[in-house]
């Protein structure tokens, strides 16, 4: 008998180096009775079709298995469900899986049986949801923000446009964004990137772009010309440790 969980593997862990954690963490649930649905992402087939098929499944939890970007792929691909989400890091202990106090490997399966969470907001791009961030660089950016004002990153700098993460809360219902001056191409410096970031928060802002270009929205590409931006806020149910808020 299946339980109420689905688990989202990434298709790195077909790599035969990954068999013995993998075989660990499926005997570590089947132990506790968690057994459920099992999907993996695949090359030629849209990640929105596999999580689709999971959920049709009855699965009230979803459990992405893999690192951030495993996670990243499937909060993009959800749609118009809302599971509960579980993370799992069988590939690396990510900045993501450290701030929501997600231990590595088959430890976190006592994470998922506490059950201890958080609902958190969620970055959108259009429709397409983001849990970290959206980094744009290159010339020719322009954020209009609020419909009040508009800024720009100077000459060789860059937009960091974040939900969670550092100096960022994703319970209070805005985006942050960071005006990046030029990384410094000295090779040694003691300078911290914060001292000359400028940082402001808004609920609303469109990114357009005169050269064309691309942005990395949660690590993956993403093109456009003009890119609406907006917060769905309190939309992700996600289990995390015993720390509480989910800041990366």
């Amino acid at each position: 008998m299946l339980s109420g969980y689905a688990y989202l593997y990434d298709e790195r862990l077909n790599d035969r180096k990954y068999d013995r954690e993998v075989s660990r963490f499926e005997a570590e649930i089947s132990r506790r009775g968690m057994n459920g649905r099992v999907g993996k992402f695949a090359l030629f087939r849209h990640a929105r079709d596999i999580v689709a098929d999971l959920m049709h499944s009855g699965a009230q939890t979803l459990v992405v298995v893999g690192d951030d970007k495993t996670l990243f792929t499937a909060i993009g691909a959800l749609g118009d469900a809302n599971p509960m989400i579980g993370f799992v890091s069988l590939l690396d202990d990510g900045p993501v899986a450290k701030g929501l106090g997600i231990p590595k490997g088959i430890a976190s399966v006592d994470t998922l049986m506490a059950r201890f969470h958080e609902t958190v907001d969620l970055g959108l791009v259009g429709t397409r949801a983001f849990l970290s961030e959206l980094v744009a660089d290159g010339p020719g950016i322009t954020l209009h923000v609020d419909k009040q004002f508009k800024i720009a990153p100077p000459p060789g700098g860059s937009l960091v446009i974040r939900n969670l993460g550092v100096d960022s809360d994703a319970h209070d219902g805005k985006l942050d964004v960071f005006i990046l001056p030029p990384p410094d191409r000295r090779r040694f410096t003691w300078k911290k990137e914060s001292s000359d970031q400028t940082h402001l928060q808004f609920k609303e802002a469109r990114l357009e772009r005169t050269v064309a270009g691309s942005c990395m929205v949660d690590g993956a590409p993403l093109e456009g010309e003009t890119l609406e931006l907006g917060v769905r806020p309190q939309a992700l149910k996600i289990i995390t440790g015993r720390r509480g808020r989910a800041e990366a």
